[in-house]
Order: C-alpha cells, then sequence, then structure tokens
C-alpha cells in the first residue's frame, strides 16, 4: 500500500494475512507471512474504510465499507488468482 494500513485479517492458516489502507484506489492486498510476497490485490468499492476478514473455512476473503460488502473466493498461492463471487 502506498498509504498506511488500517485493517489486517490473518488467515485462519496462519499463512496469509490480508490488508487494506486509506488508498484512493481501494485495494485490498493478501500477503504471504513466510515469504513476504504478495499473492493477490483486488479492489472494493466504496468511499468509506475498508474492513477486512476471512471466513472461518478460510475459502473467502470479505471486505466491507458502508453499505458495502465485497467477497472473493480464495485459491491457493500456487494459482495466485481470486475469483470475484
Amino acid at each position: 500500500h502506498d498509504e498506511s494500513v488500517r485493517a489486517a485479517a490473518l488467515h485462519p492458516s496462519g499463512g496469509f494475512v490480508a490488508t487494506s489502507a486509506s488508498d484512493a484506489d481501494r485495494t485490498v492486498k493478501v500477503w504471504q507471512l513466510g515469504s513476504g510476497r504478495l499473492v493477490a490485490t483486488v479492489a472494493s468499492p466504496g468511499t468509506t474504510p475498508v474492513r477486512v476478514a476471512w471466513s472461518g473455512d478460510g475459502r473467502h476473503l470479505v471486505a466491507t465499507s458502508a453499505g458495502l460488502v465485497s467477497r472473493w473466493r480464495f485459491t491457493p498461492p500456487e494459482s495466485q488468482r481470486f475469483q470475484c463471487v
């Protein structure tokens, strides 16, 4: 992120973290903790701060802002992609 991180959520496996910042582009980034490598970047709509959370089984990443919810299906890092739901 180009600005300070406002929210972070640890993946249930403990191997990844999702972060959001006050960036104007509204990005949510997923990092692999062991390597520090950026795994994915997705965008969340809205104008208020983005908060992030993982589903209990770690299959979905959720981002919220005032009145909006975005959800992506997390695919293991060997394929390095997110699918919009």
